[in-house]
């Protein structure tokens, strides 16, 4: 049995959609879910799972990240200049923090 999740982009949705991020996650089987939760009174959308062994990571077309598992798969719209600005500022961040600790 595949367990599919997807997170489309409906007619409700804004039309300026470059920051929505869609993402979708194919799992091979519904053991390889850990929680599913959606709640009523306002407190979101839990999902966890297990990807299972990393097989790889690609970009497709420069605007779907995605990430091969043994178990299934993870697609985020995110494209590469974004994906690359992120983990630009992530770095900075990380360092300046190491700088901060080691300033004793």
């Amino acid at each position: 049995m595949e367990a599919k999740i997807f997170y489309g982009r409906s007619a409700h949705l804004s039309s300026t959609l470059a920051d929505k991020h869609m993402f979708s996650i194919v799992l091979k089987s519904n053991e390889f879910i850990k929680n599913f939760t959606l709640s009523n009174s306002g407190g979101g959308i839990l999902i966890e799972g297990f990807l299972g062994e990393l097989r790889g990571i690609s970009v497709s077309e420069g605007v779907m990240l995605q990430l091969d598992g043994a178990n299934g798969t993870l697609r985020l719209d995110l494209d590469q200049k974004r994906l690359k600005a992120l983990l630009t500022r992530r770095a900075v961040f990380h360092n300046r923090k190491e700088k901060g600790r080691n300033k004793t």
